[in-house]
């Protein structure tokens, strides 16, 4: 494995720890308002998780990307993310989660959460590049934790349907 590859792999683990403290510390409560200054320890830990998923976002677009679409320009850019089916998602997914900021100054929880509801599993989808890019011992655990983030996120769905109902 060359260090490119592990140090990006590093980056991404960071951004879905940090993507998913961010979710799983939300209150369950629809109508707590999540603009207020944090006052319990989870608060806290959940706004700063939120702060270092927007700022990996953002460096992500445009650092890393902005970087490529400036060496190669933006038509083959976009040829090379029709090849990239999961670089396209998880980019497609970055973009959804920056458009959660609109929502939570306008205090849109119901649109917010609908946007995290394909976001996060989008942003978790670009393991797969890392489980066919890698080889060997690395890609049979990469394999194995993908199985377990997909049953964690099925038990998780299907426990919070109730909540994510918009009737």
């Amino acid at each position: 494995m060359s260090l490119q590859f592990l140090k990006r792999l590093i980056i991404l683990v960071f951004h879905l720890t940090s993507l998913s403290l961010a979710v799983y510390l939300r209150p369950s409560n629809m109508d707590s308002t999540l603009l207020t200054w944090p006052e319990e320890i989870t608060e806290v830990a959940r706004v700063i998780a939120e702060c270092i998923t927007v700022l990996g976002v953002l460096s992500y677009i445009l650092v890393q990307l902005g970087g490529e679409v400036i060496n190669i320009g933006l038509l083959s850019f976009m040829k090379q993310l029709s090849h990239e089916p999961a670089k396209l998602i998880f980019l497609i997914s970055n973009l959804l989660i920056l458009a959660c900021i609109p929502c939570r100054l306008a205090g849109n929880r119901h649109a917010e959460d609908a946007i995290l509801v394909v976001a996060v599993p989008g942003s978790w989808f670009l393991l797969m590049f890392f489980a066919g890019n890698s080889s060997g011992k690395a890609n049979l655990g990469i394999e194995h934790l993908l199985w377990f983030f997909y049953t964690r996120l099925s038990r998780f769905t299907i426990e919070n349907e109730k909540k994510w109902s918009f009737h």
